[in-house]
């Protein structure tokens, strides 16, 4: 398979809001730039499409009705002529409902909305647009069934985006992954010591000699999921290379490789005995990719791939 340039997904840095300054949309600015994203408020709506010309690697826009009015079908039909997969948002005005006769908003919301309400359904359109859903069939497969191995482990059944900067849980192992000049990445893996312990007495029989030996089963975890994605891959045509494995310990701690992009996340519950007081998901999955050939992930050749359960694990 020959990977050209022009097809690579990368990094999608900016989301354009389009709302007064102080309006509702602009108060979905700091959660989005949590995720690392750089927040363009036009206020404006003539200026849209100039905007829009002008600014690189475009992840999301949001359009408040109110503001754009008449122009609504307008600018989304110009819109998703200059950038047909670019996700687009329109925030509706129940007083006054738009009727889009050409190309229509990815997804219309109808007020009364409230930032975080907003939010919610801009994350899932930017998860859609980063992470095609091949991409969370296959990792949510690998993922289930390599923790079977490991112990009772539940996995969520919806990743979330997160931003790649901070370490959710204390003992965690991230990989490298390459693949030339069409995939770029890593994988990490985040668990609960306390879970991690009990697992492992349950796995070998008998208590970890010291935390060091948890960090061994972090990275041995990190390494079979890297594996089973490295075989998802090249079951794909393509190639993956994977790197060795970091041990970090720490929570809620810097983890920093000049990314910005949010990272693909799974949660898993251990389901097992642990100590008491502990809540939450105990041990979380995370990819990230900067780069990656979406051609890669044929959506009706996955479904048979998944379901032929042909995956292995290095």
């Amino acid at each position: 398979m020959a990977f050209g340039a022009t097809r690579l997904m990368s990094i999608r840095k900016h989301i354009v809001l389009v709302d007064e300054h102080g309006g509702t949309l602009a108060g979905m600015a700091p959660r989005l730039k949590e995720l690392g994203f750089q927040i363009v408020l036009i206020s404006d709506p003539n200026m849209v499409l100039d905007t829009v010309r002008n600014v690189r690697k475009l992840a999301l826009v949001v359009m408040n009705g109110s503001m754009v009015k008449d122009l609504a079908n307008s600018l989304v039909g110009a819109l998703k002529g200059m950038h047909p997969e670019l996700p687009v948002l329109y925030c509706g005005d129940t007083d006054a409902p738009v009727e889009f006769s050409g190309p229509k908003p990815d997804f219309i919301f109808v007020g009364p909305f409230p930032a975080e309400k907003i939010n919610e359904h801009a994350i899932a359109l930017l998860r859609q647009s980063l992470y095609p859903q091949a991409i969370v069939d296959g990792l949510r497969k690998i993922t289930t069934d390599m923790l079977t191995s490991f112990g009772d482990f539940s996995v969520s059944e919806e990743p979330f985006l997160k931003a790649s900067r901070t370490l959710l849980l204390p003992l965690n192992a991230v990989i490298p992954v390459t693949g030339s000049d069409h995939l770029a990445g890593h994988l990490l893996v985040s668990g609960k010591e306390d879970v991690l312990r009990s697992a492992y007495a349950a796995l070998f029989g008998n208590d970890p000699a010291s935390v060091e030996v948890l960090e061994d089963m972090v990275g041995e975890i990190a390494n079979m999921l890297a594996g089973g994605i490295k075989t998802f891959i090249e079951k794909k045509g393509s190639s993956m290379v994977i790197g060795v494995p970091t041990f970090i310990r720490g929570q809620q701690v810097s983890f920093r490789r000049g990314i910005l992009t949010p990272s693909l996340t799974l949660g898993a519950t251990f389901n097992g005995k642990k100590q008491s007081g502990s809540t939450g998901e105990d041990l979380f999955v995370e990819l990230y990719f900067e780069r990656i050939d979406p051609a890669i992930f044929d959506v009706v050749e996955e479904a048979e791939l998944l379901a032929g359960d042909e995956m292995t694990f290095l």
